[in-house]
């Protein structure tokens, strides 16, 4: 079983599957503030041939500089077309790689299905992952505020080790939001979950700040997106769907809804399985 520290492990790295110019904008915006705080680096996965890599890596340079980002970029390039999830996982036991960060879901005709599709994929990841949107990038971004959402789900209180570790290394703010159920023995579930949390945080020395919402589990993601963005410098950790069922199929899983917030709030997903990783010795 893998020990979770209290130290950052040496030169980990965050993996970037990256095809195109138009994304490194938004990728350096969310993927620089996330390594500093574990002082990693950043690995960008690049597919395509030798005269479109060669601008994407002048663009990367030309775009980061040691002020901006003094720890150290590598590409690794791939001129043919790679399915993510072995290249990802092969990538991961090279390196110590802490986590992943698509610049964009799948875009074109069937959109949803692609979204669906992908979303099956990254559910493989060992690696918290996280998902981007594009859009205008307005001022500078941080995680300096985390916010968790903790409902019924006992996977929810599966990202509290993650979510502790932005306070431990970055001293990031943690924020715990929980749900509210007319049921009595799903409102104790969520207290039970939130307990959880709590001890795991103490344990850890790590502060956090408890927020009781007026919504139930299922309008609990929306709520959290709303007060993370009126925050501002947010980020919000939550779990993964564990099984699909048809609705997920059909209409997508809550994280993916998530994810694609209006807000453009960005999102840490952790996939709640036996062998997710965590930093360790």
């Amino acid at each position: 079983m893998l020990e979770i520290q209290k130290k950052r492990p040496e030169k980990t790295t965050i993996l970037i599957p990256c095809f195109n110019i138009e994304t490194i904008d938004l990728v350096l915006y969310h993927a620089i503030p996330v390594a500093k705080i574990f002082d990693s680096t950043l690995t960008f996965l690049f597919m395509g041939d030798e005269f479109a890599f060669n601008l994407f890596k002048e663009e990367i340079e030309k775009k980061t500089t040691d002020k901006q980002y003094e720890n150290k970029i590598r590409l690794i390039h791939y001129s043919s077309q790679f399915i993510h999830t072995p290249v990802i996982e092969k990538n991961s036991e090279k390196e110590e790689a802490i986590m992943v960060i698509f610049p964009h879901f799948p875009s074109g005709k069937f959109l949803l299905f692609k979204e669906i599709s992908f979303m099956l994929k990254t559910k493989k990841l060992r690696l918290p992952y996280m998902i981007l949107q594009t859009g205008k990038i307005e001022g500078q971004w941080a995680p300096n505020k985390i916010f968790m959402p903790i409902g019924l789900r006992r996977s929810d209180k599966e990202t509290a080790v993650w979510v502790s570790y932005f306070e431990r290394f970055g001293k990031s703010e943690i924020n715990i939001l929980f749900a509210r159920e007319k049921n009595i023995a799903s409102d104790n579930e969520i207290r039970r979950n939130v307990k959880f949390v709590r001890n795991m945080f103490h344990k850890l020395n790590v502060p956090s700040n408890l927020i009781p919402t007026e919504v139930n589990s299922t309008k609990l993601h929306h709520e959290t997106v709303k007060i993370a963005h009126e925050a501002g410098n947010s980020l919000i950790i939550i779990a993964s769907t564990r099984y699909y069922g048809i609705e997920h199929i059909l209409t997508g899983p809550m994280e993916l809804h998530t994810i694609k917030n209006s807000k453009k709030v960005p999102v840490l997903c952790i996939n709640p399985r036996k062998d997710l990783y965590v930093l360790c010795k």
